[in-house]
């Protein structure tokens, strides 16, 4: 969950960056410089998304080896 919201946040910077630029400057927006503008938001929700999953799959492998050796500490116990 922790993942989720630290995606969201980076997301939510970076997109808006790109939303602000167009806001300063209305004009970009209807030529050549929206492109720009555009690849901004697109990053921004691709790097937030890359840093939630990554973070997800790191968390669930940490507990999962966690889980094997805790398994493998009361399995030599008994």
């Amino acid at each position: 969950m922790a993942w989720g919201i630290a995606g969201m946040i980076i997301a939510a910077i970076i997109s808006g960056g790109a939303v602000f630029m167009i806001i300063i400057n209305p004009s970009a927006a209807t030529g050549p410089g929206v492109v720009g503008s555009l690849l901004g938001m697109f990053a921004g929700k691709l790097i937030g998304a890359l840093v939630a999953s990554i973070g997800n799959y790191a968390t669930i492998a940490k507990i999962t080896l966690e889980s094997v050796e805790e398994t493998k500490k009361t399995e030599h116990l008994m």
